[in-house]
Formats: C-alpha cells, sequence, structure tokens
C-alpha cells in the first residue's frame, strides 16, 4: 500500500492561492477532472513521493460546500492510497477508480483507495 494524496477542501474562488502554496514549494500541476460522481472538481499537484489533490463544488456541486460548513477552508479532507480493489467508482482522473472507506471504521479519518486501470 502506497500513500498516493492527500486531499484538501477548498472554495473555487481560491483556487490560485492553494495552487501557489504547493507550487512555491516545488510542487509541480500534475492533472485536474471532474469526478462526475460527487460532483467536484480536483487538482492534482506533484509534490516527490505523495500528491496534493486540491478539491471544490463543481457547479451543482454541495459535497465540499458542506464539509466546510463544519470543517475550515484548506482543512485534510481525506488520504488516499494505492491498492488493488474491484468495484468504486471513475475518480476525476482518466483510469482512475476510487473507493472511500468507512469513516466509522478508522476512527473518523476518511480514507480513499484509488486504483488505475492498466
Amino acid at each position: 500500500m502506497r500513500l498516493h494524496h492527500i486531499a484538501f477542501a477548498i472554495k473555487e474562488k481560491n483556487l490560485s492561492k492553494y495552487i501557489d502554496i504547493f507550487t512555491k514549494r516545488g510542487g509541480m500541476i500534475f492533472d485536474e477532472g471532474m469526478c462526475e460522481e460527487f460532483n467536484t472538481y480536483c487538482m492534482f499537484i506533484t509534490t516527490g513521493n505523495c500528491m496534493i489533490e486540491l478539491i471544490f463544488d463543481g457547479k451543482k456541486g454541495k459535497l465540499i460546500r458542506k464539509y466546510l460548513r463544519k470543517h475550515k477552508e484548506g482543512s485534510v479532507h481525506h488520504i488516499a492510497y494505492e491498492s488493488k480493489f474491484k468495484g468504486g467508482v471513475e475518480g476525476a482522473l482518466e483510469g482512475m477508480r476510487i473507493k472511500f472507506n468507512d469513516l466509522k471504521l478508522n476512527g473518523g479519518i476518511l480514507i480513499e483507495d484509488v486504483d488505475f486501470d492498466e
């Protein structure tokens, strides 16, 4: 199991601020896309051994807005590990499948499994 990314919940209007935070430390924008299942926009930034994911709601989304009512903007939303699994839903990147694990089983930490089609 390998750490794939750490995701931060942000507001779309502040995207450039958060891109600057990570690119000033040597990160580079890797890819971006819409996760249709959750109507969230995702931007991935490489940072060496692990990626950073900046997530915010798409036009009709409310998942992140709801999350930000309880948590500060820029807080960690979830951590993701690369793992092999069956099922899941299409992720934000081409060939990516994702599956979120039950918070109750992880001490309140939202953990996502990520797999890529071969």
